[in-house]
């Protein structure tokens, strides 16, 4: 029996935590983008470098990771003994969804504080090679923030998105199956869209491997957090199982 994870669940999961990490994204930046307008930039640039708030993007990290690896595990459980089983793969998740929200949210922190720094180095460098003052600089690093964070949000909020579902939901299948105890074997599925890696058109080449098997350091499903993150970033596939 072949048991393939749900794909379409997870586009529109991705979809609906997209516009989530849009927001959780938008409230760690907005404080700072609210006060730039009357901070001199070294001050504001002291204050950023600062930021340890994470919260936001922790709660966001968190939710997705309870929900969505909860979700791919009844189900694939579900499918392989037809029944629903009152397994509380949340609480079983637990422990790693707060390590995963720590190390994901920090990471997350670090690149909008560049991406702030990035914006006011170009302003500043721009206001002395045309003779501004400070309170005309500061108006438009906020101007600026305002404008490119948009844009910039909007990027790295479906980049996230994409493999926090990811990574959640092929986790959540693949503890499920293992919990299970029956015998089966995995293989790799690629999405099928432009721009798959030549490494995963090569796991998928493979076929069905044991449920131990490592495609790569630390990657045992596609979207395994455990591995690299060349590996995992924007990765769009999923995983099929052959259950005996």
């Amino acid at each position: 029996m072949k048991i393939r994870v749900n794909d379409k669940l997870q586009r529109s999961l991705t979809k609906t935590y997209w516009r989530k990490a849009r927001k959780a994204l938008a409230q760690t930046t907005a404080g700072i983008i609210e006060m730039s307008r009357e901070m001199q930039p070294e001050a504001l640039r002291m204050m950023v470098n600062g930021t340890k708030s994470n919260e936001y993007i922790r709660t966001y990290i968190i939710e997705l990771w309870g929900n969505v690896g909860n979700q791919f595990a009844k189900d694939i459980q579900d499918r392989i003994f037809n029944r629903k089983d009152e397994i509380l793969w949340e609480e079983m998740f637990r422990n790693y969804m707060f390590e995963r929200s720590l190390l994901k949210a920090n990471s997350i922190l670090n690149t909008q504080q560049m991406e702030i720094n990035r914006i006011i180095d170009i302003v500043l460098n721009e206001g002395e090679r045309l003779g501004w003052g400070i309170e005309q600089i500061s108006e438009e690093i906020t101007r600026q923030l305002k404008r490119d964070f948009t844009v910039i949000q909007n990027y790295h909020a479906e980049r996230i998105a994409r493999t926090e579902v990811i990574g959640a939901s092929n986790r959540g299948s693949y503890e499920s199956a293992l919990f299970s105890g029956v015998n089966m074997r995995k293989a790799w599925l690629t999405s099928g869209l432009p721009g798959v890696r030549d490494s995963h058109l090569f796991y998928e080449s493979l076929g069905y491997v044991s449920m131990d098997y490592e495609y790569n350091t630390g990657l045992k499903f596609p979207g395994d957090p455990n591995a690299d993150v060349s590996e995992i970033a924007n990765c769009r596939c999923t995983i099929v199982y052959d259950v005996d």
